[in-house]
């Protein structure tokens, strides 16, 4: 297992924004950008007047700006909401870091209160013959990766579902994928293109080979103000080794190690007896029957390894606003952990011992709720963690449609992609879960 050093992580993580790791003098503006609401909006732009620097807010609506050490005036814009201007004065401050919030105001009017008795299944973005690859929340907007005729394309829906921009890509694209510090990705076959977008146009600055992405990002699955939570899979994917790091100095230590011993030792021996078995060449124009049932066996075997033996371990960490959570079903409790991985405390779950326990968590981000989710015939129930007692609060089945895709929730709506009638065509839908 090799730690990657945290100033290496961030350097690579932020070098895809327009923010570079490099110490500059004057005020470093540490802000965040909120609408309304208070949620953040992602990849809002931000610009100095007097320095003509600029820089975007990341997808927890954080951003970071060196300006004069006396006044700077600033210019905030976002699609979909009124542009801020606003002065600051630091004549009179004596620190090195300013922390500043603003707050935009939507252009458009948010919707009514919505009656989901009559009509429980809303579709997202009435349109017809057009291919929903995957979607992704966007601040309070939702971000599409569709296929249109020929073309591929994003395109951004605000709050009433409208398109506020759309822009082909040059590019097949296949989904979208967050880093741990929230940079949005699109992936292809062989690269990722980290998503920018300067609050007007999107651009895909240049690709990221996969390799180097699996090698140097993806190991980092959350990260808080001072901390890197680092994920290492060993043992044929049966062990799975949660490290905390510090920014400042690249510190480690182990959060949490969810393995099996018993399965791992089962697992490597079955990898042995595939090394030893022999498996006739059976590809000469003369061969023994045997021959071809012993190669026909051990291709058998290792499909078998690949797919069922080595199957992966699911225990998840995920990072709430003031906590972190590792759920290792393998000892059937979660373990909490505060954002500098100091740990807090432990519960007990057992919802992953039934039957039709789907492998799979939810998170919304917005309310910080966790839902576990199961799966009858098709049919998905998500029932939300009681994150005090590991309990499940009664759960919302999704009853419109068997096996839907991408399944993920929003301040208390649940999304889905799902094939209509076999068309070809992935639509996006929502549906409100019961109030609790």
């Amino acid at each position: 297992m090799r730690v990657i050093t945290g100033l290496f992580l961030a350097c690579v993580l932020i070098a895809f924004t327009s923010q570079v790791c490099a110490q500059q003098s004057g005020i470093v503006l540490k802000g965040r950008i909120l609408d309304e609401n208070g949620y953040p909006l992602p990849y809002a732009k931000i610009s100095d007047y007097e320095s003509r620097k600029t820089t975007l807010s990341n997808q927890r609506g954080l951003f970071y700006l060196t300006v004069p050490a006396e006044k700077v005036s600033l210019h905030i814009s976002y699609i979909g909401y009124l542009p801020v201007d606003t002065t600051l004065n630091f004549k009179s401050t004596t620190h090195d870091t300013v922390s500043v919030s603003f707050r935009m105001v939507s252009t458009v009017k948010e919707l009514g209160a919505i009656t989901v008795s009559s009509q429980p299944y809303i579709r997202v973005f009435e349109t017809t013959n057009l291919n929903i690859l995957d979607y992704t929340f966007f601040g309070q907007h939702i971000l599409l990766l569709v296929k249109s005729r020929e073309n591929y394309q994003v395109r951004l829906l605000d709050q009433q579902e409208k398109i506020l921009t759309r822009q082909n890509l040059a590019f097949k694209p296949v989904s979208f994928v967050k880093d741990c510090l929230g940079i949005l990705h699109i992936v292809s076959e062989d690269s990722l293109y980290p998503v920018h977008f300067d609050s007007e146009v999107f651009t895909f600055p240049d690709a990221i080979p996969v390799e180097d992405y699996v090698e140097f990002i993806e190991p980092c699955v959350a990260a808080t103000e001072n901390f890197f939570f680092l994920k290492y899979v060993t043992n044929f994917n049966q062990t799975i080794d949660y490290i905390s790091q510090r920014k400042a100095d690249d510190f480690y230590q182990s959060l949490r190690k969810v393995t099996d011993p018993a399965k791992v030792n089962d697992v490597e021996n079955y990898a042995r007896e595939l090394q030893v078995t022999v498996a006739p060449n059976i590809m000469g124009d003369i061969f023994d029957p045997r021959d071809v049932r012993a190669s026909r066996e051990k291709a058998q075997d290792q499909f078998f390894f690949d797919l069922v033996i080595t199957n992966a371990v699911y225990a998840p960490l995920i990072r709430t606003g003031n906590a972190v959570y590792v759920f290792d079903h393998l000892a059937d409790s979660c373990f909490v952990f505060s954002q500098n991985s100091e740990f807090i405390r432990q519960f007990s779950i057992g919802y992953h011992l039934q039957e039709n326990w789907a492998n799979t968590l939810l998170t919304d981000e917005a309310q910080e709720k966790i839902y576990a989710v199961h799966q009858t015939n098709g049919i998905f129930l998500l029932s939300e963690i009681n994150l005090e007692t590991g309990q499940l609060k009664e759960g919302t089945e999704l009853v419109r449609h068997t096996y839907p895709q991408k399944i993920r929730i929003r301040d208390g709506w649940v999304y889905y992609l799902h094939n209509l009638d076999n068309s070809g065509f992935n639509k996006l839908y929502k549906v409100r879960l019961k109030e609790r």
